[in-house]
């Protein structure tokens, strides 16, 4: 019987993890997002600086090249396991439906999409318990694997 369907019989779902230490923490993940973060910042502040010469009227080329590197970062790197952030916190994304296998460019952008609509902290909020899956993780089909232990 599947969650959903333990639910609607109101019994009290088991959400004791399958296995402890096979899925990323929300430190783990957390501590992926601030590096990410951080390093985009950075990114950010440097092409803002090489770009800083730009005519007025071509100003906009800033913005174009923000979100190249917004829209393009998370999603490319998930095609190799992880962003650098999730790397340095030895996490790998992988499909819910084959753990060893990454994700394909579709989950990589509809987990970005979803992250980037509910922000990437209130989608921390477990919605499955037994593998830390997060709302973008259960959406898109993905699984943040723990690769540290």
């Amino acid at each position: 019987m599947d969650l959903e369907q333990r639910l609607l019989l109101e019994e009290e779902p088991d959400l004791t993890p399958i296995d402890e230490g096979k899925y990323a923490t929300f430190q783990q993940r957390f501590g992926g997002l601030m590096i990410d973060g951080s390093l985009l910042t950075l990114v950010s502040i440097g092409m803002a600086m090489l770009l800083k010469d730009l005519p007025e009227d071509e100003g906009y080329l800033r913005l174009v090249v923000f979100l190249v590197i917004l829209f393009t970062y998370e999603p490319l790197m998930m095609l190799t396991g992880g962003t650098l952030g999730h790397r340095a916190m030895k996490i790998r994304i992988r499909k819910q439906k084959d753990e060893t296998q990454n994700v394909n460019i579709f989950q990589a952008y509809l987990r970005f999409i979803v992250k980037l609509f509910t922000g990437p902290m209130r989608g921390f909020k477990w919605v499955n318990k037994q593998k830390n899956l997060a709302l973008h993780d259960v959406i898109s089909g993905t699984v943040a694997m723990n690769v540290g232990k």
